[in-house]
């Protein structure tokens, strides 16, 4: 119904009106998914993922903007006006996740992996949306490790920190060490299993280049390397 009303000419071509209307649906839908971020930053992201997708697999949409449409209705349009009332709050909400990450909860890493994967899909735009969340999030990563260096810094002196931290390092390398050690002792092996077996093969095969292809040297090169069954 929807792609007959907009092949429809004048006077009965309504793609105007049809284009209004899911304007205004679409921004009714953007205000009910805004209100969930005030109660739970997690289903707030993930309504906004699914929202997304909705709006992308909506024939609906397809047929908007297959239509004759003037600039500027056009997809990018839709996604900044999407983008420029929920992104805010959705890089609130995936900051708050990460910061609660950072604090010992549990929180879901494919969730927060599809938020990169959605600023990644509409980065493509007059705004690039995953350069300035990446921003966002070293930003409040720098503040965040600022912060807790400024509360440990108040608990315990300047050098009993830089002592601590230099324990931490220390302990660092030698877990690096013995991992890396060990590892290498047991590549060390399995090679010398390995250059045995070939010191040994080529020993046998320079025995049996010297013999002689007489009757007695076949038995005898039979016996002392038999067939495998």
């Amino acid at each position: 119904m929807l792609s007959t009303s907009y092949s429809q000419r004048q006077p009965y071509e309504y793609s105007w009106q049809l284009y209004e209307r899911y304007k205004m649906a679409l921004e009714e839908s953007i205000a009910s998914v805004m209100q969930i971020v005030f109660y739970s930053p997690v289903g707030f992201i993930s309504n906004i993922l699914i929202y997304w997708v909705e709006i992308w697999r909506s024939n609906a949409f397809n047929i908007l903007f297959s239509a004759s449409l003037p600039p500027p209705f056009t997809a990018t349009e839709y996604i900044g006006m999407v983008c420029s009332k929920l992104c805010g709050s959705f890089k609130d909400a995936a900051i708050s996740l990460i910061n609660q990450e950072r604090n010992g909860k549990q929180v879901q890493q494919d969730l927060l992996k599809n938020v990169l994967n959605f600023f990644a899909d509409i980065g493509e735009g007059k705004i690039d949306y995953c350069k300035t969340f990446k921003q966002r999030m070293l930003e409040d990563a720098a503040d965040y490790y600022s912060q807790l260096v400024s509360e440990l810094l108040c608990c315990i002196s300047y050098a009993e920190y830089i002592q601590k931290q230099a324990s931490l390092d220390k302990l660092l390398e030698i877990v690096k060490w013995k991992l890396i050690g060990e590892t290498a002792q047991v590549l060390i092996e399995k090679q010398k299993v390995e250059s045995c077996d070939i010191a040994n093969y080529q020993d046998l095969l320079s025995k049996y280049a010297d013999m002689s292809l007489e009757e007695g040297s076949s038995v005898s090169l039979s016996n002392q390397w038999p067939m495998r069954r």
